[in-house]
């Protein structure tokens, strides 16, 4: 089939609420994300669908045996040392650090919160491909509204965009697939799979813990845990009939990209 769909999740330190002046320990940050990763899991592996983890360093010294077993069935990418206060000298050293704990490859990135990344910087560190584009516009984040919405290279980097959807480029991640209704969802990744032959969606592990009581905004927190698991396996069993499961890493063999 040629058309591929690629699951995404940021394992990342469970820091949101602090963007809204809310404060969490550090300890907390990793056990939340640590709850919602094992059953995130426990729905992808369940379905037998290939996934790709992009992990923050400090997440992985924090939970190695987790992110060790991860490992064993899935890809492993870098999603910098840190989540908070993320600096692009950190780029070669996370990378290094999370190969030292798997034992494999990584050749993966993405920058926290989707920012942008000078991926010159990415090669210079060993990095095949990069993953931070959201090619819409979020108010208050980014403009991207004039960037590819499909993979493209660029510094010897191959960039593989989070999806949008054809025309008005209505954003497909994370916060629309729990805020807008389910059958609306699915439609808008349908119809994007079949024109663009690729649907690329992130989630994240903090999602799918039980974050309901922290006062965050409803469009961040509700649905969550089990509720939302419910959600992304109804999703995913039902989309599988339109495409093919891939890592990031799978698709760019798959499609026998001149950089790989």
């Amino acid at each position: 089939m040629d058309r591929h769909i690629l699951i995404t999740i940021d394992i990342e330190e469970f820091d949101i609420p602090r963007e809204f002046g809310i404060e969490i320990s550090d300890d907390d940050t990793i056990q939340i994300s640590s709850q919602g990763t094992e059953r995130f899991f426990n729905v992808i592996n369940s379905l037998n669908i290939p996934c790709t983890a992009f992990i923050t360093t400090h997440f992985a010294q924090k939970k190695t045996e987790l992110i060790r077993s991860i490992a064993e069935r899935h890809e492993i990418a870098s999603h910098g040392y840190y989540h908070t206060n993320h600096v692009n000298d950190n780029l070669a050293s996370s990378k290094i650090d999370i190969e030292k704990i798997i034992g494999q490859e990584v050749l993966g990135f993405r920058q926290p919160r989707l920012m942008n990344v000078d991926t010159k910087l990415l090669c210079e560190s060993g990095y095949l491909y990069n993953s931070s584009l959201n090619p819409t516009w979020i108010p208050g984040r980014y403009m991207n509204l004039n960037k590819p919405r499909l993979p493209f290279s660029e510094n010897k980097i191959i960039n593989l965009p989070i999806s949008v959807t054809p025309l008005l480029r209505f954003p497909l991640f994370w916060i629309t697939f729990k805020n807008i209704p389910i059958d609306i969802y699915k439609k808008l990744c349908c119809w994007t799979l079949k024109n663009d032959k690729y649907l690329h969606l992130l989630f994240h592990p903090w999602e799918f813990a039980d974050i309901k009581d922290f006062n965050l905004p409803n469009y961040i927190k509700r649905p969550c845990g089990n509720d939302l698991c419910d959600r992304l396996s109804d999703f995913l069993s039902w989309i599988s009939q339109y495409g093919r499961f891939l890592t990031c890493r799978q698709y760019i063999e798959y499609t026998n990209h001149p950089l790989f």
